[in-house]
Protein backbone atom coordinates (compact mmCIF):
# COMPACT_ATOMS: atom_id res chain seq x y z
CA UNK A 1 0.00 0.00 0.00
CA UNK A 2 1.19 3.50 -0.71
CA UNK A 3 0.82 6.53 0.74
CA UNK A 4 0.22 9.58 -0.33
CA UNK A 5 -0.27 12.83 1.17
CA UNK A 6 -3.59 14.61 1.33
CA UNK A 7 -3.01 17.37 -0.72
CA UNK A 8 -1.24 15.26 -3.55
CA UNK A 9 -4.50 12.85 -3.67
CA UNK A 10 -6.31 13.31 -6.45
CA UNK A 11 -9.17 15.64 -5.61
CA UNK A 12 -11.70 14.00 -7.81
CA UNK A 13 -11.10 10.53 -5.89
CA UNK A 14 -11.34 12.04 -2.48
CA UNK A 15 -13.95 10.52 -0.35
CA UNK A 16 -15.09 13.14 2.49
CA UNK A 17 -11.91 14.47 3.31
CA UNK A 18 -13.52 15.73 6.73
CA UNK A 19 -9.79 14.95 8.19
CA UNK A 20 -8.59 17.76 6.45
CA UNK A 21 -9.89 20.17 8.73
CA UNK A 22 -7.36 17.98 11.37
CA UNK A 23 -4.39 20.09 9.56
CA UNK A 24 -2.52 22.31 12.73
CA UNK A 25 -5.13 20.93 15.48
CA UNK A 26 -2.85 20.49 18.51
CA UNK A 27 -2.12 17.38 19.55
CA UNK A 28 -2.14 16.51 23.36
CA UNK A 29 -1.30 13.03 25.27
CA UNK A 30 -2.85 11.20 28.03
CA UNK A 31 -1.51 13.92 30.64
CA UNK A 32 -2.76 17.11 28.67
CA UNK A 33 0.84 17.53 27.78
CA UNK A 34 0.87 19.52 24.28
CA UNK A 35 3.05 17.19 22.45
CA UNK A 36 3.09 19.17 19.05
CA UNK A 37 0.36 20.08 15.84
CA UNK A 38 -1.18 18.20 12.65
CA UNK A 39 1.26 19.44 9.86
CA UNK A 40 0.03 16.86 7.26
CA UNK A 41 -2.42 14.07 6.65
CA UNK A 42 -1.31 10.61 4.80
CA UNK A 43 -4.02 8.72 3.12
CA UNK A 44 -3.89 5.34 1.47
CA UNK A 45 -4.84 4.63 -2.31
CA UNK A 46 -8.45 4.76 -1.46
CA UNK A 47 -8.25 7.68 0.20
CA UNK A 48 -8.65 6.45 3.55
CA UNK A 49 -5.92 8.52 6.31
CA UNK A 50 -3.51 6.53 7.87
CA UNK A 51 -1.39 8.83 9.17
CA UNK A 52 -1.14 12.01 11.07
CA UNK A 53 2.34 13.72 11.18
CA UNK A 54 2.52 15.25 13.99
CA UNK A 55 5.44 18.88 14.32
CA UNK A 56 6.46 17.91 17.35
CA UNK A 57 6.79 20.73 19.58
CA UNK A 58 10.65 22.44 20.43
CA UNK A 59 9.98 21.03 24.18
CA UNK A 60 10.01 17.30 22.80
CA UNK A 61 12.25 16.93 19.89
CA UNK A 62 11.62 19.48 17.09
CA UNK A 63 11.01 16.53 14.74
CA UNK A 64 8.01 15.03 12.91
CA UNK A 65 6.38 11.82 13.89
CA UNK A 66 3.67 9.40 12.32
CA UNK A 67 0.85 9.11 14.33
CA UNK A 68 -1.45 6.24 13.57
CA UNK A 69 -4.86 7.43 12.78
CA UNK A 70 -6.62 4.99 14.56
CA UNK A 71 -4.96 6.11 17.67
CA UNK A 72 -6.00 9.98 17.37
CA UNK A 73 -9.20 11.12 19.37
CA UNK A 74 -10.53 14.37 17.61
CA UNK A 75 -11.63 17.00 19.63
CA UNK A 76 -13.51 19.28 17.31
CA UNK A 77 -14.55 21.94 19.67
CA UNK A 78 -11.04 22.75 20.97
CA UNK A 79 -9.77 21.80 17.54
CA UNK A 80 -7.33 19.34 19.85
CA UNK A 81 -5.79 15.58 18.98
CA UNK A 82 -5.79 13.36 21.84
CA UNK A 83 -3.66 10.05 22.14
CA UNK A 84 -4.47 8.65 25.02
CA UNK A 85 -2.51 5.74 25.42
CA UNK A 86 1.10 7.83 24.90
CA UNK A 87 2.35 9.73 27.26
CA UNK A 88 5.01 12.25 26.08
CA UNK A 89 8.22 10.59 26.14
CA UNK A 90 5.93 7.57 23.81
CA UNK A 91 5.21 10.53 21.67
CA UNK A 92 8.45 11.31 20.85
CA UNK A 93 9.45 7.84 19.99
CA UNK A 94 7.03 7.02 17.53
CA UNK A 95 8.33 6.71 13.86
CA UNK A 96 9.81 10.11 12.69
CA UNK A 97 8.71 11.09 9.53
CA UNK A 98 11.31 12.56 6.31
CA UNK A 99 8.92 14.71 4.28
CA UNK A 100 11.76 14.64 1.56
CA UNK A 101 10.86 11.21 0.96
CA UNK A 102 8.22 10.29 -1.03
CA UNK A 103 8.30 7.03 -1.42
CA UNK A 104 5.82 5.58 1.46
CA UNK A 105 5.17 2.12 1.24
CA UNK A 106 3.08 -0.17 3.38
CA UNK A 107 6.64 -1.78 5.45
CA UNK A 108 6.34 0.93 6.95
CA UNK A 109 3.09 0.17 8.84
CA UNK A 110 4.83 -2.85 10.34
CA UNK A 111 7.42 -0.10 11.29
CA UNK A 112 5.24 2.04 12.74
CA UNK A 113 3.38 -1.04 14.68
CA UNK A 114 6.25 -1.68 16.08
CA UNK A 115 7.65 1.57 17.32
CA UNK A 116 4.11 2.82 18.00
CA UNK A 117 2.92 0.25 20.53
CA UNK A 118 4.63 -0.01 24.23
CA UNK A 119 4.14 -3.55 25.39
Amino acid sequence: MTLSRIEDFEASSRRSFREHELMHFEVYTANEVKAGEVVEILVDEAGHSQYLVVDLNDEMTGKQILLPYSEAQVDQTTRRVYVSRFNKAQVAELMAYNPTDNNIVCGLNEEVASSSYPL
